[in-house]
This record gives structure tokens, sequence and C-alpha cells, in this order.
């Protein structure tokens, strides 16, 4: 999980410094449309949820056309929260507590974890 998410910062930078064009884009997207999944495969609720929600945000970039500073410093509050639950799996702390009080403060609906 700590490549994808390396992989997406990266992606972000170039996004934050050439702009979105779509095959930056797509690889984004595609990585975090792979962790959702990989989160469901493993049980790993609050994952999915992280990742359908943050692909709902990019579903309004029109494959990177509108890709806004705004958007990206969502999309960066989202991969934190990704990162959060790298930690926490490696720490063996599997309560995602500050996750879930981050996606409260990004004003999302956490769902049931």
């Amino acid at each position: 999980m700590d490549e994808k998410l390396d992989r997406l910062e990266e992606l972000m930078r170039q996004m934050e410094t050439n702009g979105a064009d779509s095959e930056v884009f797509n690889e984004f997207y595609g990585i975090v449309h792979s962790l959702k999944g990989s989160g469901g495969s493993y049980g790993l609720q609050v994952i999915t949820t992280i990742c359908h929600q943050l692909e709902d945000r990019l579903s309004t970039a029109a494959g990177g056309t509108q890709f806004t500073p705004t958007l990206l410093a969502t999309c960066s509050k989202f991969v934190d929260l990704l990162w959060l639950i790298a930690k926490g799996i490696q720490a063996g702390d599997e309560t995602f507590l500050q996750v879930e009080d981050k996606l409260n403060e990004l004003g999302t609906p956490q769902g049931k974890w």
C-alpha cells in the first residue's frame, strides 16, 4: 500500500506543477480505484469508503481537464487519511478512530466501518 500512496503523492506533485493531463489523472484515478478494491478484498471497509468518496470527487474533474487547486488540496487530504490507515495497520492498530475524525472534518459522512 505504501508504494501506491507514494505514487499518488508523486502524481499530485506532477499535477500541481504541470496540470492534470489525462495520462497523469487517469493513473491517479486508477490507483485510487485499485486501493478501493484492495480494501474490499481484505475487509478494510474504511479504505473502500475513503477511496469511493475520493473517486466521487475525482469524477467532477472531467478526466483531469477540470482538475483545480481546490480539488488537488482535497485529494491530498484523502491521501493523508489513507496514510493514517497504512500506519495504523503497520502499528497493529486497526481501530481507525483518527481517520474517522479526519473524515468527519472533511464534511464527508463516514458510513459504517
